[in-house]
């Protein structure tokens, strides 16, 4: 079992995302719950 790198819950694999977050010029890679994505997508939209 993995966990999300932004809430720290352990779940499968298939409940685990990719999302790529800007940080300046690079692109970060993050593992995320579903959950936590589309509240980064939220973020990254308001900006």
């Amino acid at each position: 079992m993995n966990s999300c790198k932004r809430c720290g819950n352990k779940l499968q694999h298939n409940y685990l995302v990719e999302f790529f977050k800007k940080t300046k010029e690079k692109m970060e890679r993050m593992i995320v719950c579903l959950k936590c994505r589309d509240i980064l997508k939220k973020k990254e939209e308001a900006v």
